[in-house]
């Protein structure tokens, strides 16, 4: 008996189970031809979304159960659906939306709704001018109702299986074409693959971004979690970003016309804090870019290569406060780092920061040195500064832009010290350049000061040396230019006989043959302007002269191991020292004027004590009548009309008078 009993239970359970399965295979082939319409459901549904009084309700047009996929199963789909806010106006349309409800609740009878999967809508983000948020779903023409804070509101209730919108823990907008109309600053973004997840748990509510901007030129993606504790009043974001365009955001940006040359993609990482209303607040950030192109009309018009540029800070909303930590730029070779801070002040911005500048060649300068800053140096340095390496460059300085206007920056302070090595320096029109300069240097918008360390000129060693530019940016701009040269006296009168000075020439002496070192002292004041006329160019030369030899100085005889001071300027040379002059120690002094007013050319200064031998090679008058050394003392002046006078001194206290007869 239990035996038949047992087999027959069996054969039912057979037969039911053959019976479920034909139903559930009928019922996935029905799904499999479409979604099956359960609107009797409908307005359960609605209720259950729109539970207690909120700001926003829903009204649901039908339900459809859907196969999703076997990963998701059978989906209850509510489409058609209408957003509505207090007044009965239309805030957003939801085309479908996929619900799920709480198993537990619905064993109690009661249809409580635990997430909604909003797929594939056309979502519009609208910042109002006065920064409220309306986040609407399906554009209805005007944005209506605050529903962001709608949102924040319902997903930060409790959980609770009572029915209505308290039991949702998770609202997903899948597939989304999303556009920000940011009515706020004007620009309107767009988005064609978006997927956006909130979900609410009893602490409050995190968020997960996935944001794709693209356009015929490339796109950008932006990826973030976000965080939001209950009872706080602000939103924190950590957000990746790629391949993010500068100068394509900044032609979306009133006023960001500064930036509409910049051609970088940026890829890093963004921590903020956002009101409730969606403004920043605070936030950190760290960016970076390959290879690009930095033109602006106001620094770089023809633009500047660069290879990587990086760029780390944060910001305040309030007071208005931008601050670069850091910035790094490799330009294909020199490189730059820095920091910037920017805070409003009024209705300007200031601006202050300091930067670092290495391994920039000379030849370069005039690409990456803005026309704008500080032009009259800039101006000095790109024409007469050619070759070599510019390097520890250190600059810092202070800039306000008016009434924000990016358009429109002052320089209100400036300062900085360089390091130039291996240049070449044109420091005046007709002069030798110095070439194989290493020096140092600082500047200012109205100053540049350059220390020369070491260098070379026409075979001359360039011992030290400064180059002084005074007034720039004024209505005048001077040059003092001091230089400490070493060599041979040949080269130093060489240097000194160049066709705009010409003191050899002019003093009769042919620098080839002159022998003997020195080291020079020159001077050079001028003004800065393309052409120096002669007659404003102030030059001054003193040498310290040694072992100095000139052939034939006097009555045929040769200066040998002289050791003189020579001074130079424009109007005179002076001449003052000791040598031997046909083997004779004597005491030169020799003044040649420059000036044509002046009556007397030249001027020599001669004494010495003569041996019989040497009064005879001198040709001295009277010598047969001497015996013995002769004191002698000569001062010579030539006047223009080339009359000459001499005036001797003799002194025999030494010597015999011989009386012939």
């Amino acid at each position: 008996m239990i035996a038949r009993t047992t087999h027959v239970l069996f054969e039912v359970m057979i037969a039911s189970l053959i019976c479920v399965g034909l139903l559930g295979g009928f019922a996935a082939w029905r799904l499999s031809k479409g979604p099956i319409s359960i609107g009797f459901l409908a307005a359960d549904i609605e209720d259950a979304l729109n539970g207690r009084a909120g700001p926003v309700h829903f009204k649901v047009g039908d339900t459809l159960l859907a196969w999703a996929s076997w990963k998701r199963a059978l989906d209850v789909r509510a489409v058609d659906v209408l957003m509505t806010g207090d007044d009965g106006a239309v805030i957003a349309r939801i085309p479908e939306m996929s619900v799920s409800f709480s198993a537990l609740a619905l064993l109690r009878g009661v249809i409580a709704p635990t997430s909604l999967d909003i797929l594939r809508p056309r979502v519009v983000i609208v910042r109002e001018s006065t920064g409220r948020l309306a986040f609407a779903l399906e554009q209805s023409g005007s944005a209506r109702g605050d529903l962001s804070n709608a949102i924040v509101t319902f997903m930060n209730r409790k959980p609770r299986q009572e029915g209505g919108l308290s039991s949702l823990r998770r609202i997903s907008v899948l597939d989304a074409k999303l556009t920000f109309d940011d009515r706020y600053t004007g620009i309107v973004w767009h988005s064609p693959v978006s997927n956006i997840v909130l979900l609410r748990d009893g602490e409050g509510v995190q968020a997960s971004i996935a944001v794709t901007f693209g356009d015929d030129e490339g796109g950008a993606r932006f990826t973030a979690n976000g965080e939001w504790k209950k009872g706080q009043p602000y939103v924190s974001l950590d957000a990746d970003i790629t391949g993010l365009r500068v100068d394509r955001i900044a032609r979306r940006i009133p006023g960001a016309e500064l930036a509409h040359g910049i051609g970088l993609s940026l890829d890093g990482r963004v921590a903020a804090r956002l009101n409730l209303h969606g403004e920043v607040e605070t936030a950190r950030f760290a960016l970076q870019s390959g290879k690009g192109v930095m033109r602006t009309d106001t620094l770089w018009p023809d633009g500047i290569p660069v290879r990587r540029v990086s760029v780390a800070g944060r910001y305040e909303a309030d007071p208005g406060f931008l601050h670069i930590d850091s910035f790094d730029i490799d330009m294909n070779g020199p490189s730059m780092r820095g920091q910037i801070a920017a805070v409003t002040a009024g209705e300007d911005i200031a601006i202050e920061g300091s930067a670092e500048l290495h391994g920039m060649p000379i030849s370069e300068i005039g690409t990456y040195w803005p026309a704008a800053v500080s032009p009259s140096a800039r101006d000095w340095v790109t024409k007469h500064m050619s070759g070599g390496i510019l390097d520890d460059t250190r600059v810092g300085f202070s800039l306000h832009v008016a009434h924000g206007d990016l358009g429109r920056v002052g320089i209100d302070s400036l300062s900085g010290q360089f390091r130039v090595d291996r240049t070449t320096v044109h420091y005046l029109n007709g002069m030798p350049p110095l070439r194989q300069v290493s020096a140092s240097g600082v500047f200012s918008p109205s100053r540049l000061i350059i220390t020369l360390r070491e260098g070379e000129a026409e075979g001359l060693q360039v011992q030290s040396g400064i180059v002084r530019l005074n007034g720039l940016g004024g209505n005048d701009e001077q040059a003092e230019i001091d230089l400490r040269v070493a060599g041979s006296l040949p080269e130093t009168l060489r240097m000194i006989d160049q066709p705009r000075l010409g003191y050899a020439k002019k003093v009769g002496i042919d620098p080839r043959q002159a022998s003997g070192r020195a080291v020079t002292n020159l001077s050079f004041r001028f003004p800065l302007v393309d052409a120096v006329r002669l007659e404003d160019l102030d030059v001054t030369a003193t040498a310290q002269l040694s072992r100095v030899g000139l052939p034939r100085v006097a009555r045929g005889q040769d200066l040998s191991d002289g050791a003189f001071t020579l001074k130079v300027d424009r109007s005179r040379l002076v001449l003052a020292g000791n040598g031997r002059i046909g083997g004779v120690k004597a005491k030169l002094n020799w003044t040649e004027s420059f000036d044509a007013q002046q009556p007397v050319a030249r001027k020599y200064n001669v004494t010495a004590v003569l041996d019989e031998a040497a009064q005879t090679r001198f040709m001295v008058p009277g010598a047969s009548y001497v015996g013995g050394p002769m004191a002698l003392g000569l001062a010579i002046s030539e006047s223009r009309n080339r009359m000459t006078r001499i005036d001797a001194i003799v002194g025999l206290k030494d010597a015999d008078i011989v009386i012939p007869g």
